[in-house]
């Protein structure tokens, strides 16, 4: 058995999102006012713009951000 080799599996291919839906949604969704607002919308913005995978979003820790570099206006 150890010599057999298994077949390969086919693997997905990423799906992505053309610009201008992701502005529309962005623009559609009230996100509400506080700090879960914020931060949902954040969550949502990462992914997007940065391609960011969810386990590096759960693992990002404070001292991962560049806070010295301007920031830009998104959206």
């Amino acid at each position: 058995m150890q010599k057999i080799i298994s077949p390969k599996t086919s693997k997905r291919l990423a799906v992505f999102v053309e610009e201008i839906k992701m502005e529309e949604l962005f623009n559609e969704i009230d996100f509400g006012e506080g700090f879960l607002a914020q931060r949902d919308r954040l969550i949502l913005e990462l992914f997007y713009f940065t391609g960011i995978r969810l386990s590096e979003l759960i693992n990002l820790k404070n001292k991962d951000i560049d806070y010295s570099k301007d920031r830009k206006s998104v959206v």
